[in-house]
C-alpha cells in the first residue's frame, strides 16, 4: 500500500519561499543600477653604420636596489621612473649623451613603456632613448628643435610618432631599427635629415618631404621595405646616393622639379617602382631616367617619369609562395593627407591552378593627425570594405575577415561617427590611443544605444595605496583609471610595468568599503600585458592590478589569442572553446556600495526571509493540529 499526501504543508513552505526570492532579485536589480556616462636575408653596409653598445632589452636582469630611478638629465631637467613610464620635467636643453656615458634610465631600458617630455625641452639628446624596445608611442613637444643622433635607435616597439611643429633636425640614425614605425607627419619646419635616419623602418607606407628640407642624408629610407609612396616637396638638387635603398615594394615616387641627378643606389633593389612624377625640363627627366635605370634596369623601358599628380592612392602588389602549396596575393594600398593616412592590406590566399575560391583577409590601419576628419575616414573604410567584399564574392572565397587598427594622434577622442559606420560588420577594431591606451573591439557585437558623441579610449596606470596592496599580498599591485565611462564590450591591453616572471593578472574592484571585489583573471602575454574582457568601464571607479597574486584561483583564468596556439597542424593546438564573458564594472547601488556586497546581502536576506518563513508555517500548523485539524490521507491499495 502506497500513501500519498495530496496537500503537503512542504509545497507550501517553498511556493512563499520562491516568492520571496523573486521579489527580492526583482528589487535587487532595481537597486543595483549600473552607473555609466552617457626581405633580403642581410644588408650590404649601406653608407657608414656605427656600432653601438648592445640594447637587447633582455640583456640582464635589473638591481633594483643599486639602479637609479630619479635624476638630472640637463641644466634644467630632472627624471624619475615610476609605473613603466620616463617623465622628465623643467626646460631647456637635453644631455647628449655618449659611449660609455649613456642616458641615466638605459639600465632601465628594458622595461620602459612609455615617454613623457615636457612643454619647453628644446632637444632630445643624442642616445637619448636609445635600445628602449618597449616604447610604443612617443610626442615630441613643440618645443623641440632638434632630436639628436640615435635618439630612438631601436625602439623595436615604436609605432607612432608625433613630431611638434617647430622641429628643424633629425639627427643621423635617429629612428634606426624602429622596425613598427608607421604614420609619420613632418612638420614644415622641418630642415635636415640625417644619415640612417629611419633606415629599417620597415613599417612605413608612406613619406612626405616638405618644401623647407634643405639637406638629406645618405641612407635615410634605406631597407623600408613597404615603404610604397615617396612624396619629396624639399627644393633638392640631388636625390643622395643609398636613399631607397632595398625598398621592395616602393610604387610611385614623386620628384621636386629642382632635382637633376639621382645618385648611385638611390633605388636599386627597388623592383616594384613603376612610375616617377617629375615636372622639370626635358633634360632633367631624361636624366633623373638614365640614373633610375642604373639602379634598375629595366626601368628604362618598363618604367615611365609622368608629368601631372599621381592618384589620390597607391597600390602595390605582392606575389608568395606559401609551404603548405597555397600562394598569396597581397595588395597594399595607400591614401595620404596631411589630416590622415590610411593604408589597407588585403590577402587573397589559394590554391594555384583555381581561378576562384580561397579566402580573404583585410587589415585598414588609419593614422589621424586632426579630429575633424571622422566622415572622411569611415568613408575610406566603408569604400575599402565595399570592394573587397565584391572581389571575394567574384573569386568566391570562404570568407572575408576585416581588422581596422585606428592610431589616434589626437588626444583619446574618437567620435563615435567611425564606430557607428562599421557597427553590424564582422569589423575587428583596435583603437590606440596617443597614450599608448589600447581598446580591441568586435563591431559585430556593440549596440547602437551605447554610442554617443565624442569617447576618450584613454586609461592610465599608477600606483596604488598600500592598504590595496597588503590585501592582495603582494607589491605588484597597480592602480587603473579611465579618462571616461563605457558600456561597450572591449578588449582593453595593459601593459604591465615591470612585468618580469608575470603569468597572471587579476583585475578587482574598489568598494565604499575599500574591500577589493575581484573581477576578472587573465594570463599575462609574452610582451608583458595583461588582456581584460570589459562590458564596461566607469570613470569614477577605483581599479587594481594585482600580478601573480599569492593564494588567488587560477581555474578560471582567460588566455588572450596571443597565447592560443591556432595551428592546425600542431598536436597541442589549444583551442578556446568557451565564449568569453566581458566583465560588468563600476556597478553602485543606491546605498553606495558595489555589486558584490549587495548579492551577499541579498542573499542572506534570503536566507533570513526562508528560516521565518519555515517558522511561521511550523507555528499555523502546530495550531490547526491543536483545533483537531487532520489531513486528508489517500490510501492506494495495490493487487
Amino acid at each position: 500500500m502506497r500513501q500519498k499526501n495530496a496537500k503537503l504543508n512542504i509545497a507550501r513552505l517553498l511556493s512563499m519561499a520562491l516568492t520571496a526570492v523573486l521579489i527580492l532579485t526583482l528589487l535587487a536589480a532595481l537597486l543595483v543600477p549600473c552607473v555609466f556616462a552617457d626581405e633580403s636575408d642581410t644588408a650590404p653596409d649601406v653608407g657608414d653604420i656605427e656600432i653601438l653598445p648592445e640594447y637587447d632589452p633582455y640583456a640582464d636582469e635589473i638591481d633594483w636596489d643599486r639602479v637609479a630611478t630619479s635624476g638630472s638629465c640637463g641644466e634644467n631637467l630632472t627624471w624619475v621612473y615610476e609605473n613603466a613610464t620616463i617623465t622628465i620635467t623643467g626646460q631647456g636643453e637635453m644631455t647628449n649623451f655618449k659611449e660609455p656615458d649613456m642616458a641615466p634610465w638605459y639600465p632601465l631600458r628594458r622595461v620602459i613603456r612609455h615617454v613623457s617630455l615636457p612643454d619647453g625641452l628644446t632637444n632630445v639628446g643624442t642616445l637619448a632613448f636609445y635600445g628602449c624596445a618597449n616604447i610604443k608611442m612617443v610626442r615630441i613637444p613643440d618645443s623641440v628643435v632638434k632630436i639628436g643622433a640615435y635618439a630612438f635607435a631601436g625602439c623595436e616597439e615604436l609605432t607612432v610618432l608625433t613630431l611638434g611643429n617647430r622641429l628643424s633636425t633629425i639627427g643621423r640614425a635617429a629612428f634606426y631599427n624602429c622596425y613598427k614605425l608607421d604614420g609619420i607627419t613632418f612638420p614644415y619646419s622641418l630642415e635636415t635629415i640625417g644619415a640612417q635616419a629611419f633606415y629599417r623602418c620597415e613599417s612605413l607606407t608612406a613619406v612626405t618631404l616638405p618644401k623647407y628640407v634643405q639637406n638629406v642624408g645618405a641612407s635615410v629610407f634605406a631597407y623600408c621595405k613597404n615603404l610604397i609612396l615617396v612624396e619629396i616637396f624639399a627644393a633638392l638638387k640631388s636625390l643622395p646616393e643609398w636613399t631607397f635603398y632595398g625598398c621592395e615594394n616602393l610604387t610611385v615616387v614623386i620628384l621636386p622639379e629642382t632635382i637633376s641627378k639621382v645618385n648611385n643606389y638611390a633605388f636599386t633593389q627597388c623592383d616594384g617602382l613603376t612610375t616617377v612624377y617629375f615636372d622639370g625640363q626635358k633634360d632633367k627627366k631624361e636624366q633623373i631616367q638614365a640614373d633610375i635605370a642604373k639602379d634598375i634596369p629595366w626601368f628604362m623601358s618598363s618604367g615611365y617619369i609622368s608629368d601631372g599628380i599621381p592618384a589620390a592612392s597607391t597600390t602595390s602588389g605582392q606575389y608568395r609562395e606559401n609551404k603548405n602549396g597555397t600562394v598569396t596575393q597581397k595588395n597594399t594600398t595607400v591614401s595620404k593627407n596631411e589630416n590622415m593616412q590610411i593604408v589597407s592590406v588585403v590577402q587573397h590566399t589559394y590554391m594555384p591552378g583555381f581561378a576562384i575560391g580561397g579566402s580573404v583577409k583585410t587589415d585598414i590601419t588609419v593614422t589621424v593627425e586632426n579630429k575633424d576628419v571622422w566622415q572622411d575616414v569611415v568613408d575610406v573604410i566603408m569604400d575599402t570594405i565595399k570592394d573587397v567584399d565584391e572581389t571575394t564574392t567574384q573569386v568566391g572565397a570562404e570568407f572575408n575577415t576585416v581588422g581596422v587598427t585606428l592610431y589616434v594622434k589626437t588626444e583619446g577622442n574618437v567620435d563615435t561617427t567611425l564606430v557607428e559606420g562599421l557597427v553590424g560588420d564582422d569589423v575587428k577594431m583596435t583603437v590606440v590611443t596617443q597614450n599608448g591606451s589600447e581598446f580591441r573591439m568586435e563591431l559585430e557585437d556593440i549596440k547602437q544605444e551605447n554610442l554617443s558623441g565624442n569617447y576618450d579610449y584613454s586609461y592610465t596606470v599608477g600606483n596604488t595605496t598600500k592598504e590595496n596592496c597588503d590585501q592582495l599580498g603582494t607589491d605588484d599591485c597597480f592602480g587603473l583609471t579611465f579618462k571616461e565611462s563605457a558600456q561597450i564590450n572591449a578588449e582593453v591591453v595593459i601593459p604591465l610595468p615591470e612585468n618580469e616572471g608575470a603569468s597572471n593578472a587579476y583585475l578587482y574592484q574598489v568598494e565604499a568599503d575599500k574591500s577589493l571585489t575581484r573581477l576578472q583573471a587573465v594570463a599575462v602575454d609574452k610582451d608583458g600585458n595583461a588582456h581584460f574582457y570589459l562590458g564596461a568601464v566607469d570613470k569614477d571607479t577605483e581599479y587594481v592590478i594585482g600580478v601573480n597574486v599569492p593564494n588567488e584561483r587560477t581555474d578560471d583564468v582567460i588566455y588572450p589569442d596571443e597565447l592560443l596556439v591556432q595551428d592546425s597542424d600542431t598536436q597541442n593546438a589549444i583551442i578556446r572553446l568557451e565564449k568569453i564573458d566581458y566583465v560588468i564594472t563600476g556597478r553602485e547601488s543606491s546605498w553606495g556600495m558595489g555589486a558584490m556586497q549587495v548579492t551577499w546581502i541579498m542573499l542572506a536576506v534570503i536566507a533570513v526571509c526562508v528560516v521565518v518563513v519555515g517558522v511561521i508555517m511550523a507555528i499555523w500548523n502546530k495550531r490547526r493540529l491543536e483545533r483537531g485539524y487532520v489531513p486528508e490521507i489517500e490510501y492506494e491499495i495495490e493487487e
